[in-house]
């Protein structure tokens, strides 16, 4: 349509702001956390996974009552969860490498300002020794760093991850960092569990231009 009167043009300035102001739903994605955990390889993966709701619940699913996603949600997600991506808010994931077993957990912390819901605080732990705990595992409503995933790979012959890497979000974007960690197990005076402080420090550091990886 094009406007070619006085009055039409004045009348679309008038309606265009009014369209702008009209309000629009909010598109939310779904989050979840991957777990990857192939014990004939010796290798494990945690990772942060955001998906479109409409990729996830069904198109239409935000203009959906809550009972409706609700029972969507008790028929797909266990579906979603046998090929790895779990519910972040109650996750307890056991995973068996070699003669270590590992346990995955995550909840959802306490919810900030405009958010519908908390960040997603993850731990990694075996049965003798804790490598990662309570740290942050998504970009969204987190305060500090936030991981983008962890992978560890078990060596052969003991109970000691042979090597880890940990991906950081860069920035709170989609840009994401990695950094080869070696833990040493039973030394929790010389190694203790990664905190969130310690993970926020040691980004701060590198960023200044110490702490860099050995």
């Amino acid at each position: 349509m094009q406007c070619t009167s006085v009055h039409c043009c004045s009348r679309l300035s008038l309606v265009l702001p009014l369209l702008l102001l009209l309000p629009f739903p909010a598109f939310a994605d779904v989050e979840f956390v991957r777990v990857t955990c192939i014990e004939g390889t010796r290798y494990l993966s945690v990772e942060y996974v955001s998906m479109p709701s409409d990729a996830v619940e069904g198109v239409g699913s935000d203009y959906a009552s809550g009972e409706a996603l609700q029972a969507w949600r008790r028929e797909f997600i266990p579906i979603w969860a046998r090929s790895g991506y779990r519910d972040p808010a109650r996750l307890r994931y056991t995973c068996k490498l070699g003669t270590s077993t590992y346990e995955i957990t995550s909840v959802r912390g306490v919810n900030e300002p405009n958010c519908d819901d908390g960040p997603i605080k993850l731990t990694l732990r075996s049965q003798d020794d804790t490598y990662l705990e309570n740290l942050n595992l998504s970009p969204s409503c987190a305060r500090g760093t936030a991981l983008r995933s962890v992978e560890l790979w078990e060596g052969y012959g003991g109970r000691t991850p042979q090597q880890m890497r940990i991906c950081v979000f860069d920035n709170q974007d989609t840009a994401q960092s990695c950094v080869d960690y070696r833990p040493h197990p039973g030394q929790f005076e010389t190694n203790p569990p990664i905190s969130q402080v310690d993970l926020d420090e040691f980004v701060a550091r590198r960023k200044a231009g110490f702490g860099k990886p050995a």
